[in-house]
């Protein structure tokens, strides 16, 4: 006896094995349609820099652009009084070093002591307040044309500073301290120049007898006092100041010569 299975035959079976054949490949047919049907298109993507600031993650804001060093120097909140406005808008045009601007502040902070002084104690004596401070928030602004005096010797930026303010429209009266800080023994120099050149050492605590004893002898003379007395008073107050020397000194190496 045969052991295979029994086969079916005869028109039933016919139709049974043409459905079947159909259906698989129906199924084929079906099958190869759908892995050639494209993928539904997503939203345009959002370009990756603008993702990056927006996307909702739990990162900090970018911080504010910092502060011009030259302009910090400016601005900083230490115990040094601000410059002159008009110092300040000339030293922003012209592109200052922020140690030059550092170095106008400190000696300005300290003419403003000065003259104050001047004018409590000895009331009769005419100064013109606003020609020292504005001398002392410019007297090296020359440094600006001359950069290799910012840190070292030389004194050609004096010329050329007194040459650039008078060029940017600035009166003789205001603009002649750029050349006379550093020539006090010169002819026709007046105690406000006196005071700016006496600010522009005493502000490192740097002392100078005769620069001191001019000083002296102009407030002796106007109120026809003893020297000695002048000086003893005037002696105190530049202790005083030059006190705060190390400050200062700080204050203007923290800022860059270049920036």
């Amino acid at each position: 006896m045969s052991l295979e299975p029994l086969r079916h035959t005869g028109p039933a079976a016919d139709r049974r094995a043409e459905a079947e054949t159909a259906d698989r490949r129906g199924e084929a047919e079906t099958a190869g349609v759908a892995s050639t049907v494209p993928a539904p298109m997503s939203a345009k993507a959002e370009p990756l820099a603008r993702r990056a600031m927006t996307e909702e993650v739990a990162l900090r804001p970018l911080p504010p652009a910092a502060e011009p060093p030259a302009r910090r120097a400016m601005t900083e909140d230490v115990a040094l009084r601000p410059l002159p406005p008009a110092a300040e808008t000339l030293l922003s045009d012209l592109q200052a070093s922020p140690r030059l601007v550092a170095h106008l502040r400190a000696v300005h902070d300290v003419a403003c002591q000065l003259i104050s002084w001047v004018e409590r104690r000895h009331p009769a004596v005419a100064v013109d307040r606003d020609a020292v401070l504005f001398g002392a928030a410019t007297h090296d602004i020359g440094k600006v044309l001359r950069p290799n005096e910012l840190s070292g010797p030389g004194s050609a930026h004096e010329p050329a500073g007194y040459e650039l303010l008078r060029a940017r429209g600035v009166e003789e009266r205001l603009a002649r301290f750029a050349r006379t800080h550093g020539s006090w023994t010169a002819e026709g120099i007046g105690l406000e120049d006196l005071l700016v050149s006496l600010a522009d050492k005493v502000w490192k605590a740097k002392r100078v007898p005769d620069l001191e004893q001019l000083v002296t002898g102009r407030l002796a003379e106007v109120e026809n006092l003893e020297a000695w007395e002048v000086f003893m008073a005037l002696d105190d107050e530049l202790d005083r100041i030059a006190s705060g020397a190390d400050a200062r000194l700080a204050f203007q190496a923290s800022y860059p010569v270049a920036g």
